[in-house]
């Protein structure tokens, strides 16, 4: 297992094949809320088992406040807590950057979820296609915040 964070050419295109597996055709969200614009000013999280890129997140960044989202993990791979993974990884690099408060959009589903990794329910978003999104957020201004890997 490996798992890398940038923002080249090769992870946003291997972010958007998660994705778009994913979301737009798992989820029925369409490929233009996805395409949102902001894939080449984000750090993307890919994971890879036996050099296969099985799941994604991204995070953008503005100052010190940051958005987590997209995160994504191929059907074949759910259940091992590899989205997990991700997050933490994401906030240990947020907190690398000297970022305060990440907050993510999220399906209202997985809300206990994201509340055991740290985070609490900040408001109702909207809803796209199908799904209602909650926002979540998260202070990173005690370590303790961050769950280990």
């Amino acid at each position: 297992m490996n798992l890398v964070i940038g923002c080249d050419s090769l992870l946003i295109e291997q972010s958007h094949a998660i994705r778009e597996e994913v979301f737009v055709i798992e989820q029925d969200m369409s490929l233009e809320f996805d395409r949102d614009g902001k894939d080449s000013v984000s750090q993307h999280a890919i994971l890879y088992l036996d050099c296969q890129p099985v799941g994604c997140a991204r995070l953008t960044i503005s100052q010190h406040r940051a958005v987590l989202s997209r995160v994504a993990v191929l059907d074949a791979y759910r259940g091992a807590k590899l989205a997990d993974m991700l997050i933490n990884a994401l906030l240990r690099y947020a907190r690398r950057q000297r970022v305060h408060y990440v907050s993510v959009h999220a399906h209202q589903y997985l809300e206990d979820h994201y509340k055991k990794l740290g985070f609490a329910f900040a408001k109702n978003g909207e809803v796209v296609g199908k799904h209602q999104l909650i926002e979540l957020a998260i202070s990173l201004e005690t370590p303790a915040n961050v769950v280990a890997a």
